[in-house]
């Protein structure tokens, strides 16, 4: 499995000390084409976190989703999944052309499976960072 460092500080990602979690790609979906860093992608990093012990079975609800979000959505270029059983928390990577297709997202048949899977092992504890990534540079 490859490993992918994930910055996820609720407090600043930018200004502040980042928070590094080092922890294996389960899920990798990827649109044909890729989205060119000139286009001003959207980014969202999302953590959530799940009861002890069920962090793999939450694994395969977010395969669903993935899976679903490229082959579904215009506009979602890479969803990628990764675990980390040291904090029990599945954390995302979602590259999109925009907010909107964000909004077309979360409202298909893969999100509510998502939900419907994961939703009894959540713990409440999560975290959506929204970035811009704007002529090579990344900010909130």
């Amino acid at each position: 499995m490859q490993e992918i460092e994930v910055l996820l500080n609720e407090r600043s990602i930018i200004s502040g000390h980042p928070e590094i979690r080092i922890g294996p790609v389960i899920i990798k979906a990827t649109s044909d084409s890729p989205l060119p860093l000139s286009s001003n992608p959207a980014i969202l990093l999302v953590g959530m976190e799940y009861k002890p012990g069920t962090v793999s079975h939450a694994a395969g609800g977010w395969k669903g989703m993935a899976e679903g979000a490229v082959q579904s959505v215009s506009g979602v270029n890479v969803f990628t999944v990764m675990e980390d059983q040291e904090t029990s928390s599945i954390r995302t990577i979602e590259v999109l052309d925009s907010w909107e297709s964000l909004s077309v997202l979360v409202k298909t048949d893969a999100a509510k499976q998502n939900i419907e899977h994961n939703g009894r092992d959540r713990t409440g504890n999560k975290s959506a960072i929204k970035l811009r990534a704007v002529a090579g540079f990344v900010g909130r």
